[in-house]
């Protein structure tokens, strides 16, 4: 067996060896390869983005489909008081006007002739796409009319689950008084919505800084790049990937086959405490009513 001589080993990691390695025509030939590898790449994606925009649109429904104004963290009902807009633009065209407590409708009635009937839910609720009269809120109450005077106020918040209509309820109700609730169900994304605690099914108030980050640059990237949309809800329906989103806390709510999930005979423990949960935001609002 040969052993290197210590001066041929100083001689391999000299810099005279590694200079006369690394010449500069190595690092312009390097450099125009990461150039032409880029330039490539970009071009690529940028044929993937115009084929996917035209067989695959992916302009679809996410909170990013409102004006960013509209939403205020502020807010009970996390909608902007006294706010005035319109969707952001897409295959409907429709305006926004949110009153003076938080809420997509005409200001709370007075009325105490009028039976009153509050509508929770999230953006099915809140009208998403439609002119405000156009919700099937605002049907029901035309309908409703016609037997009985009637007012329902629409409570519906876009992007949010049964904990937080639970909370809007509390909030509104005080003041509002409604002889009746529909309470909404989305089955696609509401259960998945809901904020389960380790111990216990409802969650204690806690002050918790909310972490934004890096919400903003996701809005982005779907309001503009077709095929991020694409690519990233497909490998939510991949099962390790959408676990291990839901685990680390990345993502939440409609996530791949969820709607498949909640409807399964048989559920896991955690749909179970989902549903029971659910259930005991029914019965408070209940006891409450």
């Amino acid at each position: 067996m040969k052993f290197l001589s210590r001066d041929k080993i100083k001689n391999m990691f000299s810099k005279e060896k590694w200079k006369s390695i690394f010449t500069r025509a190595t690092f312009k030939r390097l450099f125009q390869n990461m150039l032409l590898f880029l330039g490539s790449t970009f071009f690529i994606l940028l044929i993937c983005e115009i084929l996917v925009r035209i067989f695959f649109d992916q302009t679809a429904y996410t909170v990013s489909s409102y004006p960013e104004k509209m939403f205020d963290s502020k807010s009970k009902t996390k909608l902007r008081a006294n706010f005035n807009g319109e969707f952001a633009p897409g295959e409907y065209s429709a305006s926004i006007h949110i009153n003076s407590i938080g809420l997509r409708d005409k200001e709370p009635n007075s009325d105490s002739s009028k039976y009153k009937i509050m509508g929770l839910g999230d953006s099915f609720t809140f009208g998403h796409g439609v002119e405000a009269d156009e919700s099937f809120l605002e049907l029901l109450e035309d309908r409703f009319n016609k037997n009985k005077p009637t007012d329902i106020l629409n409570a519906g918040i876009p992007g949010t689950g049964p904990d937080h209509y639970l909370k809007v309820y509390k909030h509104i109700n005080a003041s509002y008084k409604a002889d009746h609730v529909f309470f909404c169900i989305f089955i696609g994304n509401d259960l998945n919505d809901l904020k389960l605690k380790q111990k216990g099914s409802l969650p204690k108030k806690t002050k918790k800084k909310e972490d934004n980050s890096g919400s903003s640059f996701k809005t982005f990237l779907r309001k503009n790049i077709h095929l991020y949309s694409f690519i990233v809800d497909r490998a939510k329906t991949i099962p390790f990937i959408r676990e291990f989103l839901v685990n680390s806390g990345i993502a939440h709510g409609m996530i791949g086959n969820y709607i498949i999930d909640v409807l399964k005979p048989d559920l896991s423990s955690e749909y179970k405490k989902r549903w029971d949960y659910l259930f005991e935001i029914l019965n408070e609002i209940k006891t409450l009513n």
